[in-house]
């Protein structure tokens, strides 16, 4: 007979009241870091990008964020760059804005996966944002936010995400913003810019 098969117990790597994973608060710090140091590289390629094509220099590049209450916001740029030709301080401030908020894209590599909750939440907030511009005419996501009544108190998303949009809308809007821009003789929407960009 067996008298012992050296059998080891080990215990499950989670937490025995919730069963959460034990590993997930360092995933989710680690997430966090990875996310805000791409952005930090997005923007420092961004900086390069307007320094060198020659749109400021990066004296001036330092002084651009420096706003007074009278200046439009950023949004506000967003709406007017489509009907009139930005100067090169609002035009870096809405490209940067831009590069910063790019919106959201799935990074799910299948359709098959379950959905998490809040993914649910931000794709149904997308969903109303987008019947919202073909319904009132406008022409993009900035315009959009600068215009409606819906996002006259906050259009950052504050944990409803009202102020979502695709990444695919972002797209669109750089291509409409840049395509404007270069009708109105901006010489800073070039074609080689906008690709680079």
């Amino acid at each position: 007979r067996i008298l012992g098969a050296g059998v080891r117990v080990f215990q499950a790597a989670e937490d025995p009241k919730t069963g959460a994973s034990l590993a997930a608060p360092r995933r989710e710090a680690r997430s966090i870091r990875r996310r805000l140091r791409r952005r930090r590289i997005r923007m420092q390629q961004f900086r390069e990008l307007v320094v060198s094509s020659g749109l400021m220099s990066s004296a001036d590049l330092e002084t651009v964020f420096e706003t007074s209450s009278a200046d439009s916001s950023p949004y506000e740029l967003r709406a007017e760059g489509l009907q009139r030709r930005l100067t090169e301080a609002e035009w870096v401030r809405v490209l940067s804005q831009l590069c910063k908020r790019r919106g959201y894209k799935s990074m799910r590599l299948s359709a098959a996966e379950p959905k998490a909750d809040d993914e649910g939440i931000v794709k149904s907030a997308i969903a109303a944002n987008e019947a919202l511009i073909k319904e009132r005419g406008y022409r993009t996501v900035g315009e959009m936010l600068a215009k409606d009544e819906r996002f006259k108190e906050s259009k950052r998303n504050k944990g409803d995400y009202k102020g979502m949009a695709s990444r695919e809308q972002v797209l669109h809007e750089i291509d409409l913003l840049f395509e404007a821009q270069r009708s109105l003789g901006n010489p800073f929407a070039s074609e080689t810019i906008r690709q680079r960009y």
